[in-house]
């Protein structure tokens, strides 16, 4: 998947460069997330292919913006990269790797310190995607599974946010359990007898 296919996909309405990111950082981070830079750049590429047009519309907080829209074009490749199937690729963690070589920081203390820092993080990355869950369900009495076929779309990108963030703090969670026994087995184990 290119970010092309995702601002395909996100301009079914008009937005801005601006919108689209704003959009990325409240709808789409958990499984995509985007710098403006990237966005803009990516936006001009697809208007010189054809694939967008953009217009100059006034802005309620400062200057002028460009707003974009999928053009029949867009909308045909967009529908063409969907017909392909699903793409499953390689994901590429760097706490992981960070896990992978922990055994660098001597300490032990250190070990679980990163371990609980790593499950902090996904526990309030899973709260905030509840929070959406949960006014998501407050404002719309169709959720979920009343809901129109682009927004149960959406919402299942979302239950799976859910577990993802939710099934690695869990497993951050089982591999302290698993070092604070280590530790104090080790502990018992070179008591004086």
């Amino acid at each position: 998947m290119s970010l092309d296919h995702l601002l395909l996909g996100a301009l079914r309405e008009p937005a801005s460069g601006y919108d689209l990111k704003a959009t990325f950082e409240q709808v789409y981070r958990h499984f995509w997330p985007a710098e403006l830079s990237q966005i803009y750049r990516t936006l001009r590429r697809l208007e010189a292919e054809g694939l967008l047009t953009s217009r100059r519309a006034a802005s309620d907080i400062g200057p002028e913006r460009r707003v974009y829209r999928t053009t029949a074009k867009g909308r045909a490749r967009l529908r063409r990269w969907l017909q392909e199937g699903p793409q499953v690729s390689d994901d590429r963690h760097a706490f992981c790797a960070q896990v992978f070589f922990l055994d660098e920081l001597e300490e032990p203390e250190a070990r679980l310190t990163f371990l609980r820092a790593l499950r902090d993080e996904f526990a309030v990355r899973r709260s905030q995607l509840e929070a959406i869950e949960a006014q998501w369900r407050a404002d719309d009495p169709r959720y979920p599974d009343g809901l129109p076929p682009a927004e149960l779309m959406q919402q299942f990108t979302l239950a799976l946010g859910i577990e993802k963030f939710g099934a690695i703090a869990r497993w951050a969670e089982t591999c302290i359990a698993r070092l604070e026994a280590r530790q104090q087995q080790e502990t018992a184990d070179a008591a004086p007898l």
